[in-house]
């Protein structure tokens, strides 16, 4: 190589410097470097000077004003039950149901100087010391079970244990342990006794008296094959009284069940054998899985909830705080004098508690002498409640969105810790991670009625307040730390699960709505990230809301330290949302606050939308006249094969969902399918001649079946153009039916089927969320029940030629009411097509739009026969002859 080199090095050199040259002038391309982008930084604008087009996707208004034009369109009015849960009402009764959780009366001197500060110890710090001290005695006291810990054999000391410390408690879902043979097997006055629990607030809540048997918790946890496996012996024993025709009923149902069990014990498929433990379990009196998985409390530990409440009644010295706690023990029989006289002082305390919500309460008006708002040396926060929710109902909260003005972040203090269990998903903040120029009012913080959760706490329970030589000095215009367009830190829930996404966007949508600030629709608002999951999904969404910002994701672009933000909104994504309604008494209204987040959604990925398409790129197909939409089968199957087969498992509510027949379901709703659209008039005389017009539908709407797999298709932009063609959702109650919200409005329809029994768990309100969702949109709705695990095929098939020919008449009237005379189908080639003239343009010509109609020889004149169809013919045909 050095010989090399030295023989032929010189012309080696001069080659090189010639490159060198060439590329220098323009003759070589060479790619230029592209500077990666700083993680810490405030530049997150994409486009160099933001124009009105821009943002006006932030102006939700807009879309509201839409849905309410939908509705009075559509003649519909909200009864006076559903107008405060669904109608404007929604929007307006937050912007008075408002209060100010930090504010300052701190003024500026011509000198400099800020009056009217507090230096001393703020009761904030004084209430975060009491209650850590407090957390950690509940922690040492009531020492919560390992999640790591799967062993199925605990001991009966550890079952009545947990029984007794977990009665009442709101339970995590990795946490509580499931329970179900002593209470049952008990004495019946225990369990009488036990019945009802005092919540948080000191009503009376019922427990589940099946909540007592130390292993269904972890054997629910961890059915992964190799548990499977080991059940195998004790399934065998457990199925043979059933094989052998004991334990009565119907009689079919008991054979059907025998040979479903039978088979599965010829199976070596992982599904028969889950399916078969859960039935033989709940044939043996063991109950079922009580846990919701919607519903759970995976917020607020236990010990959270306890040294919440027990700090709350440390504010009361007249309440005994034993007495005061959360999780109290089961109300006695009797009521001596003395517990009567305790009773007198609970009930005066939370008439108390009840003044100090409504005394919060105050005008959403900014006032200069308490808020931050066109000044930089003090901050203010100020909070919106949901009147129409109702409260406590597992982790959902009470308040909606937080507006601050002026407050300081440091990005990397607020990701300073981290949290135990499901909490993991969320930041442990050091203390002073937000810093606030004003005064937090911690009594505030105790109310669970105003800022209960622990979501809360993430932001304000950890923050500094009085804080005011860091804020003025961060938020001073030439700091360079000043973020002033509008930003939004998000919480999200479970960034993979689609229901709980639309909570999040629903509750993004409304906030946006409430505040309803200028300098939201003007600048736009930026969407950040706030949580510790990954982006997953649903990004491209959060994406399109931020335009024209950046998304943000904290935890991977934290902002330089102390970062101070004008204008930034803390959306609560755990309350109530608009989108999340499992109350069976509302759960047939119309919203016309949906629609608009319906319209909001496909508005920001119009780009997928058919109807937006064809009105931009004019697009005309062959056929012109006919309307296609697809049947979507939502189906579970891969996403549950993985949970077996990868050893995660499965609850016994995702068990029950499984589909053993679902090839032949979808084979039968295909041939449905097919039936149907044969039956339109112009395919009956396709196949059939004259004589099928005789009974013929005189629909111009046909349907395709798409196999739906959701779980292996990418949100963007398969799983959006799949649902915007979409006219019917059908499939067992899951997540993918949270679809229906994007499907087009008022011409869809959604089949939701779901087993007998469902409702006997604690997961059966959650039956009434997905007829609520198609409701607010104007959707066709029908539950579908079915004694499982096989769904009744013919049960499929007639709700689905039911809902066909609904969302067929939907449309044909539709297009009647906005085209007032319906196209017939119409064949468009290069021999049939409208002649176009330039307007503008002076022309001898008439008519400047003519129907060209060959007379091809070949051709077939397939509507001679039709009244109608025979005028239209001539009359183009005439057209083309005159020519």
């Amino acid at each position: 190589m050095t010989a090399w080199l030295s023989s032929h090095g010189g012309a080696f050199h001069l080659s090189l410097v010639l490159l060198l040259l060439i590329g220098r002038c323009g003759g070589l391309a060479v790619r230029a470097k592209i500077p990666k982008r700083k993680t810490h930084t405030l530049d997150d604008a994409l486009v160099a000077s933001i124009t009105s087009a821009d943002v006006e996707h932030n102006d939700v208004q807009q879309f509201v004003r839409e849905g309410t034009a939908y509705m009075e369109a559509m003649g519909i009015k909200l009864s006076e039950e559903c107008e405060p849960r669904y109608g404007y009402t929604f929007i307006a009764d937050q912007k008075h149901h408002h209060f100010r959780l930090c504010k300052s009366e701190a003024k500026l001197s011509r000198d400099g100087k800020l009056t009217g500060v507090s230096r001393s110890q703020s009761a904030l710090s004084k209430y975060r010391s009491r209650f850590e001290k407090k957390k950690k005695q509940v922690r040492k006291d009531h020492p919560t079970v390992s999640t790591s810990d799967k062993n199925t054999n605990m001991t009966k000391s550890a079952a009545s244990a947990a029984a007794t410390d977990g009665v009442g408690k709101r339970r995590s879902m990795l946490q509580h342990l499931w329970h179900h043979g002593t209470a049952m097997d008990g004495d019946t006055s225990a369990t009488a006794s036990a019945a009802f629990v005092r919540d948080d607030d000191g009503g009376n809540q019922p427990t589940n008296p099946r909540d007592s048997d130390p292993d269904g918790w972890n054997v629910r946890r961890s059915l992964g094959q190799e548990d499977l496996l080991e059940l195998e012996p004790q399934l065998e024993q457990e199925v043979a009284p059933d094989l052998s025709g004991g334990g009565g009923g119907d009689a079919s149902n008991n054979n059907s069940k025998a040979r479903r069990l039978q088979a599965a014990g010829n199976s070596s498929s992982l599904m028969y054998k889950i399916l078969k433990y859960v039935e033989t379990r709940k044939d043996n009196g063991d109950g079922g899985d009580t846990s919701d998985v919607y519903n759970d409390d995976d917020g607020d530990s236990d010990a959270d909830a306890k040294a919440a409440a027990t700090e709350l009644e440390n504010n009361d010295p007249s309440v005994d705080g034993a007495d005061g706690a959360a999780n109290a023990t089961s109300i006695a029989a009797t009521v001596t004098a003395s517990d009567a006289e305790k009773a007198a002082k609970k009930e005066a305390w939370l008439a108390k508690r009840r003044a100090a919500v409504s005394n919060a309460i105050e005008p959403d008006v900014e006032v200069p002498e308490l808020t931050a708002i066109n000044n930089t040396f003090k901050s203010s926060v100020s909070c919106y409640l949901q009147p129409s929710m109702p409260r406590n109902v597992g982790y959902k909260d009470a308040q909606l969105l937080c507006l601050g003005r002026n407050v300081v972040l440091d990005s990397c203090a607020y990701y300073d810790g981290q949290n135990d269990e499901f909490d993991v998903r969320f930041p442990k903040p050091k203390v002073g991670a937000l810093k606030l120029g004003c005064t937090v009012r911690a009594p505030l913080l105790y109310e669970r009625n105003l800022t209960k959760g622990f979501k809360n706490r993430v932001w304000w329970m950890y923050a500094q307040d009085n804080a005011y030589d860091v804020v003025r000095q961060s938020c001073a215009s030439g700091s360079g730390r000043v973020v002033e367009h509008p930003v939004a830190f998000v919480l999200r829930d479970r960034y993979t699960h689609t229901l709980h996404e639309l909570e999040v966007l629903s509750t993004i949508f409304t906030s946006l709505a409430v505040v309803d600030l200028p300098e939201v629709r003007e600048q736009g608002i930026q969407i950040v990230l706030a949580d510790q999951m990954p982006h997953a999904s649903y990004r491209p969404t959060y994406a399109a809301i931020s335009y024209p910002y950046r998304l943000r994701h904290l935890a991977e672009a934290p902002y330089p330290p102390n970062t101070c933000f004008r204008t930034a909104l803390f959306i609560n994504a755990f309350t109530n949302s608009i989108a999340f309604n499992p109350n069976p008494n509302t759960s047939d209204c119309f919203s016309p606050v949906m629609i608009g987040v319906h319209k909001w959604l496909r508005n920001l990925h119009k780009e997928l939308d058919p109807t937006y398409l064809a009105r931009v790129h004019h697009h005309a197909s062959e056929t012109g006249g006919i309307v296609r939409r697809s049947i979507v089968w939502t189906s579970r199957r891969n996403l549950e094969a993985l949970r077996l087969t990868s050893g995660v498992g499965m609850t016994e509510w995702q068990s029950a969902r499984m589909v053993p027949n679902e090839n032949e379901v979808v084979t039968a709703l295909q041939s449905a399918i097919l039936r149907w659209n044969s039956r339109s008039c112009l395919l009956s005389r396709y196949y059939e001649g004259d004589q099928g017009l005789e009974g013929c539908r005189d629909s111009n709407v046909q349907f395709d079946l798409v196999f739906g797999e959701f779980s292996d298709w990418p949100y963007y932009p398969d799983q959006l153009m799949t649902i915007y063609r979409t006219g019917i959702l059908i499939g067992v109650h899951g997540a993918a039916l949270t679809f229906i919200a994007s499907t087009t409005a008022g011409e869809s329809a959604l089949l939701e089927l779901a087993g007998l029994g469902w409702e006997e768990t604690q997961t059966g309100n959650m039956l009434n969320l997905f007829p609520s969702l198609a409701h607010n949109l104007g959707a066709y709705y029908e539950q579908v029940r079915y004694q499982g695990p096989d769904i009744d095929i013919k049960m499929a098939t007639d709700a689905l030629e039911r809902a066909m020919d609904e969302v067929s008449r939907r449309i044909t009237v539709n297009q009647k009411r906005l085209q007032q005379d319906l196209e017939p189908p119409r064949f468009n080639d290069q021999y049939n097509f409208d002649i176009m003239f330039p307007h503008a343009c002076p022309t001898s010509v008439p008519n400047k739009l003519r129907r060209y109609v060959t007379n091809h020889p070949v051709q077939m004149n397939l509507n001679a026969s039709t009244p109608d169809n025979s005028s239209n013919s001539s009359r183009s045909n005439t057209e083309a002859g005159g020519r």
